[in-house]
C-alpha cells in the first residue's frame, strides 16, 4: 500500500519538476505574475504517485496578450513533457480578478492538460478569444480551503469562492459524466471514490470539500454495506503504489465486477437525482448544462464553434433558473443535423420540442440556419441554433451579448465584452414620440367600438395588441429619461418594475380587465389616465409637445360610447 503524499515531503523529483515548472513560468510572465498555487490531492496530503495528477492554478495580474499566452502554454508543455509520473500536470492561467470574483461560467487565459498538449507546441490553440471551463469554479474552491502557495501572495489575499450552489453545480456537472451510460467502467476507482466524495459533501453542513481518499473513506462508513466491497477495492486500488502503464492508469491494471459498479451507478442516480438533491427545483445547474453542450461540441467533428447569446451572457441581467441557453453550434453538414432528430437526445429527456424551420403556420426566415427549441424534463430549455460555418462572420447577427465558447479552427471574428446596450431605451425623437400618442389614442376608439358592438375579442384584441404596446413604449421613455437612456427594460417591458414608481406600476397592472365588458372599460379608462400622466412628463422633460386636444376630444368620446345603450342591449 502506497504512502499518501503532501506538498512539503512529497518525493524529492516531484518536488524537483513542479518548482522548475514554477521558475519557467516566473521567467516567461515577469511581472505580470500574481502567484502560483497548487490544489488537489498533493496540497490536500492524498497525493498517490502511480494514479494521481498535479493540479495547480497560476494567477496573473491582467489579461494576457496573446503572444504571451502563447509562449507560457508552450512553456508548460514543454515541461509537462519531462514529468517523472504517469500522473498528468492540470493547470490553468487566470487573471487576479476572476481568482477574486470567481465568476461562473469561469474565463481563463491558458490551460494546459494531457489532451491539448499536441495543439498547444503546434500553435493550433487561438488566444484572442475568450474561453471558459466549466470546472474551474470548483478548482477554485479547492484552492481558497486547501490550497498550497508555491509563491506569490497568500491564498486568502488572492481566492474568492464561488457561491456554494455554483460551486455544487460544478461538481454535480463533474458527476454526471460518471454516471452517464457505462462511463463508471472506463475509470472504476476515479468514479466510485468521486461519487462518495459528492455524497460527503452533500451530507455535511459545513460547506468544505474534500479528497477522494477522504471521500471513500467516508462511504465505507455511511454508504449502504453492499457497496463497501466495491468502495475498498476502489480506495486500495487508488493508494496502490504498484507502477502502471498509462493504458492501465484508468483500471489500476485489475480487474472490476461490472455489475456491481452499474448497481453503484445506479444508486448514485436514484439518491442525487430521483430524490432531488440537485436542489429544490431538480433542475440541472449552469455548470453540468454547459459542461454537457461543450462536451457534446468537443466531440463532434462536425462542430467547429460555439458562441452563446441572450440573457446568460447579459451581466446586468436577473440570474435565475429558468433563463433559456441561447446556443449557437457553426456546424459542416447541415444536413446531417437536420435529417437525424435524434442526434439532440444526448442532451436530456424533453417534455416539448419545436423546430421553426419546419412550420407553416409560422413562416421560418429560412435564411441558413436551423433551430431546435427544447424544453427539458428537469425545466431547463436549451434554444440551439444551427449555423453553416460559412456564416461564421455573421453568426451572431451583431448581437453584442454574444460570446464564443469555442473556436477549434480559430477562424471567428474577436468579440468585445458582451454589452445589453443595444437593448437599451432608445430615445424617442419629436416625430416618435407624436406618433406613439396618435397612436394609442386614435386606436382607443376601436376598443371603445368593439366594446359598444359586444365584440369582446375585438376589444381585447385592440386594447393588448396595439394600445398596450404605446402605453408599456412610453412608460419605457419615462424611464429612459429617468436613466439618461442607459438601461434595458428587458423583452416585453420585463424589468419595468424595477424602475417604474410604485404608483405607476400599481395603475399600469389595473390596465389589466377581466372578462367583463364593465372590466375592459375600466382598463380603458385606467390606460388613458396612465397614459396621459407619463406622456405629459416626458413632453415637459425632453421639451416635447404633449396633443392634448386629441387627448381631451378622444377622452369624451369615450365617456359619450360608454353611456350608451350597447348595440345587443345588453350584456356587462
Amino acid at each position: 500500500m502506497g504512502k499518501p503524499q503532501a506538498w512539503p515531503d512529497c518525493d524529492d523529483d516531484i518536488k524537483r519538476f513542479i518548482l522548475q515548472l514554477a521558475e519557467r513560468l516566473k521567467g516567461e510572465l515577469g511581472d505580470a505574475l500574481t502567484g502560483i498555487y497548487l490544489h488537489g490531492s498533493l496540497a490536500m496530503g492524498s497525493y498517490y504517485r502511480p494514479k494521481s495528477d498535479m493540479d495547480l492554478i497560476v494567477v496573473v495580474e491582467d489579461e494576457l496578450e496573446a503572444g504571451l499566452a502563447e509562449a507560457v502554454g508552450i512553456a508548460i508543455a514543454e515541461e509537462a513533457a519531462d514529468r517523472p509520473t504517469t500522473g498528468n500536470v492540470e493547470l490553468s492561467v487566470i487573471t487576479a480578478e476572476t481568482a477574486a470574483r470567481v465568476p461562473v461560467p469561469t474565463p481563463f487565459e491558458v490551460h494546459y492538460s494531457e489532451v491539448w498538449h499536441d495543439r498547444i507546441l503546434n500553435r493550433e490553440v487561438d488566444y484572442t478569444v475568450e474561453r471558459i471551463d466549466p470546472d474551474l469554479a470548483s478548482h477554485l474552491t479547492y484552492v481558497a480551503q486547501r490550497g498550497a502557495v508555491l509563491c506569490g501572495k497568500p491564498i486568502v489575499e488572492t481566492f474568492g469562492q464561488a457561491e456554494w450552489t455554483r460551486f455544487m453545480d460544478a461538481v454535480l456537472g463533474d458527476l454526471d459524466w460518471i454516471l452517464e451510460a457505462e462511463h463508471l467502467l472506463e475509470s472504476p476507482y476515479y468514479g466510485v471514490l468521486n461519487i462518495c466524495r459528492v455524497f460527503q459533501i452533500m451530507s455535511e453542513d459545513s460547506r468544505l470539500v474534500h479528497s477522494k481518499d477522504e471521500g471513500g473513506e467516508w462511504g465505507l462508513e455511511h454508504l449502504p454495506q453492499r457497496f463497501r466491497p466495491l468502495i475498498q477495492q476502489s480506495i486500495d486500488i487508488y493508494r496502490s503504489s504498484d507502477p502502471v502503464t498509462e493504458e492501465l492508469r484508468k483500471t489500476g491494471g485489475k480487474e472490476w465486477d461490472y455489475a456491481a459498479l452499474l448497481a453503484f451507478r445506479d444508486y448514485a442516480r436514484s439518491e442525487m437525482c430521483g430524490n432531488g438533491r440537485r436542489g429544490e427545483s431538480g433542475m440541472r445547474g449552469e455548470q453540468e448544462m454547459m459542461d454537457m453542450i461543450m462536451n457534446v461540441a468537443n466531440n463532434d467533428d462536425r462542430i467547429r464553434a460555439v458562441g452563446m447569446n441572450g440573457s446568460r451572457t447579459n451581466p446586468k441581467a436577473p440570474k435565475d433558473r429558468f433563463q433559456d441557453y441561447d446556443i449557437v453550434f457553426l456546424v459542416n453538414d447541415m444536413a446531417s443535423f437536420i435529417d437525424d432528430k435524434k442526434w439532440v437526445d444526448r442532451f436530456g429527456s424533453r417534455i416539448i420540442m419545436q423546430t421553426p424551420e419546419d412550420m407553416g403556420l409560422v413562416p421560418p426566415e429560412r435564411d441558413g440556419r436551423y433551430a431546435y427549441l427544447m424544453l427539458f424534463d428537469d425545466g431547463n430549455r436549451i434554444d440551439l441554433t444551427l449555423c453553416p460555418v460559412e456564416m461564421k462572420d455573421s453568426w451572431n447577427g451583431g448581437d453584442k451579448l454574444s460570446v464564443i465558447l469555442l473556436d477549434k479552427d480559430g477562424n471567428l471574428p474577436r468579440l468585445s465584452a458582451p454589452t445589453d446596450e443595444d437593448y437599451w431605451v432608445k430615445r424617442p425623437s419629436p416625430e416618435y414620440f407624436a406618433d406613439c400618442c396618435n397612436e394609442f389614442w386614435w386606436v382607443s376608439t376601436y376598443v371603445a367600438k368593439g366594446l359598444w358592438r359586444q365584440e369582446m375579442l375585438y376589444a381585447q384584441d385592440h386594447l393588448n395588441l396595439v394600445l398596450r404596446p404605446m402605453l408599456i413604449r412610453m412608460l419605457e421613455w419615462q424611464v429612459g429619461v429617468d436613466t439618461d437612456f442607459s438601461v434595458s427594460a428587458g423583452k416585453n417591458g420585463k424589468y419595468l418594475e424595477q424602475y417604474l414608481p410604485r404608483r405607476s406600476w400599481e395603475a399600469l397592472m389595473s390596465t389589466f380587465p377581466d372578462g367583463t365588458y364593465d372590466g375592459v372599460w375600466r382598463a380603458l379608462f385606467a390606460a388613458g389616465e396612465l397614459f396621459r400622466r407619463t406622456a405629459i412628463d416626458v413632453a415637459e422633460r425632453k421639451g416635447y409637445e404633449y396633443p392634448i386636444e386629441d387627448d381631451r376630444n378622444v377622452t369624451a368620446y369615450l365617456k359619450r360610447v360608454r353611456q350608451m345603450e350597447p348595440k345587443t342591449g345588453g350584456r356587462k
